[in-house]
């Protein structure tokens, strides 16, 4: 009876470490995005941005990034693609779904293609008056990410989308105020609301955990 016992306490103990074992861990990728740098790409400005993503399975991962921007009219006057602005402060949250190339079998690394949700925001001045800027996105994108055996990463993709630009601002209308648009559209940047097609690109260095 005693040894019976023993066998059957053994083999429990070796059940629970082979699936310990055997169970996969999570991978996690976190990076600098950096397409961060460019700000708003409309506005004298600058940003910092931080992304991670978590595998789902060995071929679909999903990613998120958060983006802070930031004024840096003192160091830039802009140019004539340029929208002027001053006190700068705003940010983007960005999710992506990839579905990577299932056939390697090398876990969220490779060739992909996915969705791409997008929503910034920005608030700055000029002439006296305050702006807040909305714009939200959708696309399609496509990509490449490489992960060394050290853990170090490197990604680059790119895609096609369309998306909503609303301006706000608390201007005197009756004040002559000169408004730039938002190149290459017409929109003005102080006001309006359009729906326009958008181009994103990126590349990412980072670490997987």
């Amino acid at each position: 009876m005693k040894l019976a016992l023993n066998t059957i306490l053994l083999l429990l103990v070796f059940s629970l470490n082979a699936q310990t074992i055997d169970k996969k861990r999570k991978i996690i990728d976190l990076s600098i995005s950096f397409a961060g740098f460019g700000g708003d790409y409309i506005t004298n400005s600058s940003g910092i941005q931080a992304e991670g993503e978590i595998e789902i399975n060995s071929s679909i991962g999903v990613q998120c990034g958060v983006r802070y921007i930031y004024d840096i009219s003192k160091y830039n006057s802009g140019g004539y693609f340029i929208v002027n602005v001053d006190d700068l402060k705003g940010f983007l949250v960005d999710i992506e779904i990839k579905k990577y190339n299932s056939s390697l079998k090398n876990n969220i690394q490779g060739g992909y293609f996915g969705g791409r949700t997008a929503y910034l925001f920005t608030y700055s001045t000029r002439d006296n008056y305050q702006i807040r800027r909305y714009k939200a996105g959708v696309y399609g994108i496509i990509g490449w990410k490489y992960v060394a055996v050290s853990g170090f990463l490197f990604e680059v993709s790119a895609g096609l989308g369309l998306q909503i630009i609303d301006s706000h601002s608390n201007k005197n209308n009756d004040v002559d105020y000169y408004i730039p648009v938002e190149f290459p559209w017409p929109k003005p940047y102080d006001e309006g609301t359009g729906f326009y097609p958008d181009f994103t690109c990126d590349v990412k260095l980072g670490w997987r955990l």
